[in-house]
């Protein structure tokens, strides 16, 4: 089943709950991003007594893109196109492009280790 309810845990290395599943972590309403107005879901640490962000979760965490840019920068990647020229059709610089492929990269190596264990 790949809908399943993914546990929640902090993703802060300097919190004293971090990734702990004993913490309670619960949704915390929304907030707009200033660069490109998309809403991303934010939640509350309540052993730390803090919010943090969904990508907090992710390598791409402050990372300077969207996520739209990322979804578009791994389409490329899977059509084959190496960093330079993503780089170019994104318009972005190489290493930023480099930074974000690593990302992705990690993001996917852990959903594929996350299904397996279902």
């Amino acid at each position: 089943m790949l809908n399943t309810p993914v546990p929640k845990f902090c993703p802060r290395k300097n919190c004293p709950c971090y990734q702990s599943l004993d913490n309670k972590i619960t949704f915390d309403g929304t907030y707009k991003v200033k660069s490109s107005g998309e809403r991303r879901q934010a939640f509350y640490c309540h052993g730390g007594q803090h919010r943090f962000s969904e990508m907090a979760y992710s390598t791409l965490f402050k990372k300077q893109g969207s996520v739209k840019e990322y979804s578009q920068a791994g389409k490329l990647i899977k059509y084959g196109l190496g960093v330079e020229q993503i780089a170019d059709v994104l318009e972005r610089d190489v290493r930023t492009i480099e930074g974000w492929v690593e990302g992705i990269a990690d993001k996917s190596q852990k959903f594929h280790e996350f299904v397996q264990k279902c």
